[in-house]
């Protein structure tokens, strides 16, 4: 593998491959994020708005990020941080530049933040797809080097100039991660905004995001030979407890709105104590890992997040099957205006606004010919309410 590639050599500047599936992948998000803007009912010139403030936050929070634990990178000062042709993006630092724009935009609007991160998810994964595929282009996303004797076969094996050997592409699994993430975000999305699903809800889409992308990245950044590290604890992959953290923190949301509808304590706790174990094994193989036992505690790892993944799923979409009345056949509860609206919504409702008419009652209240309703007598039996 050639790192680097030059799609343009003008002498003292060349224009790379890698940065031009770079603006690709940020015009496809702009666009997919006006698009699902347009779905949640924005205006396309609001939107567009939202985007023009996002991406300049996006490239400073990159910056920002890769400077503050690539410090090694940044010797010259200010003058190597506004080098933006060098290199040096982080896509944790774009994701909370991207946060900040989006809370503005929306205080601006005074509209739902939470709206707002749900049609921002299926983006940032589609530009993901882009970003990682065409990391070959420059080299990056490496992982550890393999001795196989059919390299060239495997899709995720690649050749490295600078290391002289066979490398793991990690990029490769982060694509392929990210265009899975893309298919169930959009799914979820979908589900609430255009079909208006019972018993979805705001932020699920995030979840979605943050759980599935946390610690997918966490088993990748775990392998990758470019990760940045935390100042502090030299030996600490920062992008790998951003992971876990933002996985973690997803998995406490899906828990709390678990218990709020559904009450069963001790299938929560049961759950919380499995994804406590499950995380704790990820993470001695982390600090265990060797060149020895290298799959094996890649393995491990693997499958152990893999099953704290389907825990949150099984929280999400347990705790959303109850509300609104959807799922689980429990009634939503009584709302006097959408019943009245609507006689269909009072099923398994009894209201005591209105009595039961018999069909004495039906016929007093008829009106006669004239146009006219005659008094009837009312029975000892009937009620007046």
């Amino acid at each position: 593998m050639s790192e680097n590639w030059i799609f343009v050599d003008f002498g003292s500047f060349a224009v790379y491959w890698y940065a031009i599936f770079m603006v690709l992948a940020t015009a496809a998000a702009a666009c997919l994020f006006v698009l699902f803007r347009g779905w949640q009912g924005e205006d396309a010139a609001h939107a567009w708005n939202s985007v023009l403030c996002a991406m300049p936050a996006a490239l400073i929070g990159s910056r920002i990020f890769y400077a503050w634990f690539g410090v090694a990178a940044f010797t010259g000062g200010w003058r190597d941080f506004v080098d933006l042709p060098s290199g040096g993006y982080a896509f944790y630092g774009a994701a909370g530049g991207i946060l900040v724009a989006l809370a503005v935009s929306a205080a601006v609007r005074k509209d739902s933040f939470v709206r707002r991160l749900d049609a921002a998810m299926a983006p940032l994964a589609a530009a993901l797809v882009i970003v990682r595929f065409a990391g070959i282009t420059s080299g990056e996303d490496m992982g550890f080097p393999v001795q196989t004797d059919f390299p060239k076969k495997l899709p995720f094996l690649v050749w490295s100039e600078s290391e002289q050997s066979w490398n793991v592409w990690v990029g490769f699994f982060e694509g392929v991660a990210a265009a899975v993430i893309l298919a169930v975000c959009a799914v979820f999305f979908v589900s609430r905004y255009v079909r208006h699903g019972k018993g979805t809800r705001n932020g699920d889409t995030t979840l979605v995001f943050m759980m599935m992308y946390g610690l997918s990245q966490s088993v990748f950044e775990s392998m990758r030979n470019d990760s940045l590290f935390m100042v502090t604890l030299g030996f600490v992959k920062i992008s790998e407890i951003v992971s876990i953290v933002m996985a973690v923190a997803a998995f406490v949301v899906v828990a709390v709105r678990y218990f709020r509808v559904r009450k069963n304590g001790w299938a929560l706790a049961i759950s919380c104590v499995c994804y406590a174990a499950l995380l704790t094994a990820a993470v001695i193989c982390e600090f265990k890992m060797n060149a020895v036992d290298l799959l094996r505690n890649y393995s491990i790892m693997s499958v152990s997040l893999g099953l704290m993944l389907a825990i949150s799923f099984r929280l999400l979409l347990s705790g959303r099957s109850v509300a609104e009345g959807s799922g689980d056949g429990v009634p939503a509860k009584y709302d006097p205006v959408k019943c009245d609206r609507n006689p269909r919504a009072t099923a398994g409702h009894t209201s005591v606004r209105h009595p039961p008419v018999t069909s004495d009652r039906k016929k007093r209240r008829s009106p006669s010919r004239g146009g006219k309703t005659p008094e009837m007598p009312l029975n000892d039996s009937e009620t007046v309410f």
